[in-house]
């Protein structure tokens, strides 16, 4: 009872934006797929959609990498980094996102969303078809080697936040 009054309030442009923002964090939560297509709607009210792109992460459905690709041309950088950051949460909506950008010219714009961080973390999935696809449109993402993350450790245990505040 509680999800269908939230799915009805999260779609709701006519209730306030807090309570819409706590029906949306109700309908995550509850992780039900039957509340999904209420999130995806969120997507398209520009004063939630911030929030509905952080709530799709909490589902394991297909439809998140339909909903998410079929938007991220219209989304603003900062949006179009949280969805691809979304969809790279996932083996499967990481390869959605690749076969979109092969197939749609519009998407060609959110290449440019996708920045190192975001490169690595889909590399970090370990899938074939997602590192072709990195290959194919940013060159090779390498791993740190494991000489780097020691140095790395080494280096951020001598630089102390005592010794960076004398600096």
């Amino acid at each position: 009872f509680a999800l269908r009054i939230g799915d009805r309030v999260a779609g709701a442009v006519r209730a306030p934006r807090d309570v819409r923002l706590r029906a949306l964090d109700m309908l995550a939560q509850s992780r039900d797929a039957k509340s999904l297509d209420a999130v995806l709607a969120a997507l398209d009210d520009p004063s939630i959609q911030t929030q509905a792109l952080g709530a799709l992460a909490a589902f394991d459905d297909e439809r998140v990498a339909a909903g998410l690709t079929a938007r991220l041309s219209s989304l603003d950088l900062e949006r179009q980094r949280l969805a691809i950051n979304t969809l790279a949460s996932r083996k499967s909506w990481a390869r959605a996102l690749f076969a979109a950008l092969e197939q749609e010219g519009a998407l060609l714009s959110a290449r440019g969303a996708i920045d190192a961080l975001l490169a690595r973390k889909l590399a970090s999935l370990g899938d074939p078809e997602v590192d072709a696809g990195l290959a194919k449109h940013f060159g090779r993402v390498a791993a740190t080697s494991d000489a780097k993350v020691k140095q790395i450790a080494e280096l951020a245990k001598k630089l102390s936040p005592e010794v960076l505040a004398q600096a």
